[in-house]
């Protein structure tokens, strides 16, 4: 494996993921391989009814890419099938790539339809979770996670969920 430093890239020379890079930062010379820098890849993701395990429905396919240790995620929800799932239990997406390892928590937006809440959702990451759970956002309170019975069933959507967090993994 050769070594390549930024200045050497060119448009001609596209990254082939063997590469180490030479970095200087704070005039330390480092060297960082791209394989361990950016990773790319998919996963599949569960509608459920419990962190893990519990009944799960529809699997969508969830697109990741880590860089150093943070991870994002881009996944979509259409129709969500809550058959065969309990009302009373906090609705979950199972199969995140990677475990939240920040010691906080996590947050992303994304566009709910025939999902009930109050004032806003949004979707949470716990630390040391790998599933995100959606939560019901109270102005003056505080908010609490959206069960199964709040997502109309064959109806509710999650779209374009994009969701950023950091790893040891």
């Amino acid at each position: 494996m050769g070594t390549t430093t930024i200045s050497q890239l060119t448009s001609a020379a596209p990254l082939s993921g063997s590469e180490v890079l030479e970095i200087e930062q704070a005039g330390v010379a480092r060297k960082v391989n791209i394989n361990t820098l950016l990773q790319t890849g998919t996963c599949s993701l569960s509608a459920a009814d419990a962190s893990s395990g519990g009944n799960i429905t529809d699997v969508v396919t969830g697109y990741w890419t880590k860089i150093g240790r943070q991870v994002t995620v881009i996944f979509t929800f259409i129709n969500v099938d809550t058959t065969g799932m309990t009302g009373g239990n906090i609705f979950y997406i199972q199969g995140l790539p990677f475990t939240n390892n920040t010691g906080e928590t996590a947050v992303a937006a994304f566009r709910a339809r025939r999902i009930s809440f109050t004032d806003g959702i949004i979707a949470e990451v716990i630390n040391g979770a790998n599933y995100v759970r959606l939560n019901n956002l109270v102005q003056g309170a505080d908010g609490n996670a959206v069960l199964v019975s709040s997502l109309e069933d064959d109806g509710a959507d999650i779209i374009g969920c994009t969701l950023t967090y950091f790893t040891d993994e």
